[in-house]
Parts: C-alpha cells; structure tokens; sequence
C-alpha cells in the first residue's frame, strides 16, 4: 500500500500537483517506515525534499535530503548519493549559502564522474557554474559552463546546451568579456529556438499520431460493428461445434471411467495376489521350525550363533513384509532376502544342502531391478520335499543372467525331480499352489508388458532335479 501511495505521490509531483504529491509522500512514509523498504523510504524523503523546494522550504528540504542520503550511503547506493549532493547544493543555492552548495556539488560531481552518470554531471556542471557566478569565481564559472557544454553536446541535449552557454554568458560578461558574453548569449538564443522548433514538431507530431489514432479507432469501431454481425452468424454454428465437443468430452469420460475401473480391477487383483504371496512366504511351518532352530542354540548354551540366526530371521520377515508392498526391488536386495531365508533353511536341515547364488557379471544388481519373490516358493518345495530321501547332500542353485532386455532368472536342484515329488499328495499340492500364485502374477504383468515374460518348469532327462526358468521385466533406477 505504501508503494502504491508513493506512486500516486509522483504522478502528482509531475503534473506539478504539490500539494496533494504532499499528502500522499507524508502518509506513504507511515506505511514504509513499517516494511522496512530502505531503499523506497529513501525514495519518499528525496521527493519530500523536492516538494519543499517548489514551497521555498529550504531548511526543510535539507532535513529529508539528509536522511535520504543517511540511506543510500548506509546501502552504498552511490546513484542515489550522488543526487542527494546534487539537492543539498541545490537548496543551499537558493538559501544563498553558496559555498555549501559548491561543497555539495562537487561532492556529487565526483561520484557522478566516477561512475558514469551523465545526466547528473551535466546538472552539477550548470550549478557549480552558478555558484561560481554568484560568489565571483568567474574562471570557475567559465569552466564549468565549458564542461556542460561539451557533455550537452555528447548527449545531443539543446536543452542542457542552452543553460550551459547561459551561464557562460553571464561569467564572460561579469569578467569584462563583452564580445565573448554576446557570442555565448547568441548561441543560446539559437539553441533555445532550435530547441522551442523541436518542441513545436513534437507537438505537432503528438496531434498527427492522436489524429491518426483516433481514425484508426473508428476503423476499429467499424470493424467491431461488422464482427458483431459475422459473430450473430457464427453463433449457430459455435452452438452446434459447442455440443459436439460436449458429445466428445463425454465419451472421454466415459472412457476415462472404463478406463479407472480396470485399473481398480487391476490393482485388487494385484492386491490380492500380493497376499497371497505374501501367506506363501510367511509359511507358519517354516517360521516355527526356524524358531524352534533357532532354540536349540539357546537350550546349547550357544547365545552367540542363537543370536545371529536370530538376526538374520528377523531380517527375513522385514524384508519379506517390504518386498511384498513393491512391485520392483534391485537384484542385491532379492540375492539378499533369498540368502537369510536359504541360511535358515540350512539351520533347520542342519546343513544337509548346500547353495549357490550366481549373478552375470553383466547385470548391476544394485541399479537393475525385478519384481520380488518368484525364486522363494520354488526353493523352499526344493528344499522341504525334493530332497528328502536323498543318499548325498542336496545342492540348490540360483542363477540371474540378462537375456533379450530380460532377466532369466533360473532355480535348479538335485533333487528328487518333478515325478517323484508327485507321489506325495501334500508335496503336489504345495509345488502346485506356488505354481499357480506365480502364473496368475504373470497373468496380471502380461497386461502391462509387451515382453515374453512368463515361467517354465524342466526336469532333467535323467528325472532327478528340477530346472526352473523364470523370464522377469526389468526395471531401473532413474
């Protein structure tokens, strides 16, 4: 608001409004003074000060100068500094105090010089001119009108121009220099006509261009009439264009919504094949016989080997618990689950298989990603019922290798193999339920992958061991 306020301020400064430029800096000052806005409270203070001049309020023009210049120089705004020098030598002037509105001026006209400023060196030039005048100093005088003269002309300003060789005028003629004061007087007459003539173009050139916009708003004025009718014209057919689209924006919605509701199809079936894995997994045989393991040590007085199973069991429900709520875990994270449940697995059997975990050298099992526990329902039927009745220690073997954009993922054993794993009803039925949990999973990725994914049982030739393959889609970290 105080910004808005100081906006109005200047609007009323420039069209020499004083008064009211007064009253909207005064109450704009209360509204920054609050935000803390330094560098527009310095702002409002410098054009208070300006308002003061048109009102012959020296005393008061310097008092916000000052505090304006308090400002800058705190912000090292050296624009704003050099002008403030620029005001305070401009009321000093009109005080009559002439030789601190010389100090002022020069001290704006050495910031001015220094960096660049143009506009306020060839003001200064034209004060310091005047004080000099005022005060006798007519070289001075003559030397500084010099220089407003010569900047004016780089800066193409007749305006400018024009003071400077009045100043020079005045100092030529108080030093006795008659013919030189007359041929400066001239000058700026000529350059004040000149100027006056480009005034007058302007002007006129002003009326041209308001002319010419005015026609041109009549033009517009017609054309807007004949848009009005052509627009009576088209509303009918806007009108059937409107419905059309409305017919396609709902066909969109219903297929939107056919759309959403196989997706919810999608994500309950996904759902529950979760959890049904998952109950695969958290097979309570397994976990109590794990558990039971797991006592013995402790009943051994064996505390410390009781305590790393102990870890590694707990490890394994954590990780079966996240790795069920994802639909791609990295190959390190699988190798590691599928590690601390076949260990368990060695703890119960009391190390009667051994294993081996093989990833191609290709794959970057941290980066390359797969969907988690296809491998552990497989294993644990190795494990629980291929290799029981075995003469010598069973061997599982789990491979990942890369295969057509595709990790094939392989389970294998020596076990009993697939047609003597059938003679047993409860045997049969479990490898049958993993077998089924997984194609339905297959089933629902299918939907989702334009790929050859899927999974295949082979026995060995000589009927002892199964082979699994497993065809997975890949993921990546981003």
């Amino acid at each position: 608001y105080g910004n808005a306020l100081l906006s109005i301020g200047g609007a009323h400064l420039q069209n020499k409004n004083y008064d009211e430029a007064y009253q909207f800096y005064k109450e704009a000052i209360t509204y920054i003074e609050k935000s803390a806005d330094q560098m527009n409270l310095s702002t409002v203070y410098g054009n208070l000060a300006g308002v003061h001049t048109q009102f012959q309020q020296h005393d008061s023009a310097i008092y916000y100068i000052h505090k304006s210049l308090e400002i800058n120089q705190a912000a090292n705004n050296t624009v704003g500094i050099a002008y403030n020098y620029s005001g305070l030598g401009n009321a000093y002037f009109y005080m009559g105090n002439y030789q601190e509105a010389i100090k002022n001026n020069l001290l704006g006209l050495e910031i001015s010089e220094k960096i660049g400023l143009a506009g306020i060196s060839v003001g200064l030039y034209h004060n310091l001119a005047s004080c000099y005048n005022q005060t006798g100093t007519y070289q001075k005088a003559q030397e500084y009108a010099l220089k407003s003269i010569s900047m004016s002309q780089e800066m193409k300003s007749l305006e400018h121009e024009a003071y400077g060789y009045e100043y020079l005028s005045v100092a030529y003629e108080k030093s006795g220099q008659i013919e030189k004061a007359l041929q400066a007087f001239k000058k700026r007459y000529e350059l004040e006509k000149q100027f006056l003539n480009e005034e007058k173009n302007r002007q006129i050139s002003e009326m041209q261009i308001r002319f010419e916009t005015e026609q041109k708003n009549k033009q517009i004025e017609t054309l807007s009439q004949q848009a009005k009718i052509q627009s009576l014209e088209l509303s009918k057919r806007n009108f059937l264009l409107a419905m059309a689209g409305l017919g396609i924006w709902i066909l969109l919605l219903v297929a939107y919504l056919i759309i959403q509701r196989k997706k919810a199809n999608y994500n309950s079936q996904l759902s529950s094949s979760q959890q049904k894995l998952l109950r695969t997994q958290m097979n309570p045989h397994f976990l109590f016989n794990a558990l039971m393991a797991i006592q013995k040590f402790l009943f051994k007085n064996e505390p410390k080997e009781a305590g790393v199973y102990m870890s590694r069991f707990a490890k394994l429900m954590r990780q079966i618990l996240e790795n069920s709520r994802e639909d791609f875990i990295s190959i390190k994270d699988e190798v590691s689950t599928l590690e601390n449940y076949i260990v368990l697995q060695q703890l119960r059997f009391s190390n009667k298989f051994t294993y081996e975990i093989i990833v191609d050298e290709e794959i970057d099992s941290e980066a390359v990603m797969i969907p988690p526990m296809f491998a552990q329902p497989f294993i644990e039927n190795a494990i629980e019922h291929g290799f029981k009745g075995l003469d010598s220690d069973g061997h599982l073997k789990v491979e990942f290798k890369m295969e057509n954009s595709l990790i094939k993922l392989t389970v294998s054993d020596n076990g009993m193999g697939i047609d003597q794993t059938k003679a047993a009803n409860s045997e049969s039925n479990h490898k049958s339920l993993a077998t089924k949990i997984t194609n339905e999973r297959f089933a629902l990725m299918k939907k989702n992958q334009k790929s050859k994914i899927g999974m295949k049982i082979n026995p060995f030739k000589d009927k002892s061991g199964t082979r699994i393959d497993f065809l997975l889609p890949v993921s990546s970290f981003a």
